[in-house]
């Protein structure tokens, strides 16, 4: 999605490693537990869509700002960290996973607004009839102000929940509980 809107998307790390590597490291053990896929995709669709567009856009004014610039490209914008607990018994113990960018965070009056319905602090905010001609194709980045709170209501559903810290100008800390 990120690279379809703004030609860049920022790298994830898990755990410090690019993610297609950490998938691939051997002898590391990865976690394992039961849990509805579907809700779990959605969970992380979700806060990482958010995390990647608040890197895109905090990139993105920082090249304006910078009169030597030319053009912004991915190389310029900062990496999405997770962290996942690696010993399988502290794994058990608290499923635990923490979502860090370095976008435009957030103040604390539009923190107060994320896990409201229909909230969303995109400025331009898509409208399906008018700007997706095939939704299913072209499924807006963000804007409808459903994500964050469904996401948190699916957690909550299976006793675990979703906790936002931020500092405006300097990125988002998201935590999932599972």
């Amino acid at each position: 999605m990120c690279m379809r809107d703004f030609d860049m998307a920022p790298d994830l790390l898990v755990n410090g490693v690019p993610h297609d590597d950490y998938l691939q490291q051997e002898g590391k053990s990865h976690q394992h537990f039961a849990y509805v896929h579907t809700h779990l995709f959605y969970i992380f669709l979700e806060l990482i869509k958010n995390a990647a567009r608040a890197s895109i856009e905090r990139a993105q004014i920082e090249s304006a700002l910078c009169e030597n610039e030319s053009r912004l490209d991915g190389r310029q914008i900062q990496a999405l960290n997770v962290i996942v607990p690696e010993d399988q018994e502290l794994w058990d113990q608290e499923k635990s996973v923490k979502l860090a960018d370095l976008g435009t965070g957030m103040n604390r009056s539009v923190l107060s607004k994320s896990f409201s319905y229909f909230y969303s602090s995109v400025k331009g905010k898509p409208t399906v009839a008018d700007e997706v001609t095939d939704f299913d194709r072209r499924m807006p980045l963000a804007g409808f102000g459903f994500g964050l709170p469904i996401s948190r209501v699916m957690a909550r559903y299976f006793a675990g929940d979703i906790d936002v810290n931020s500092i405006p100008g300097k990125g988002t800390d998201v935590y999932i509980y599972l």
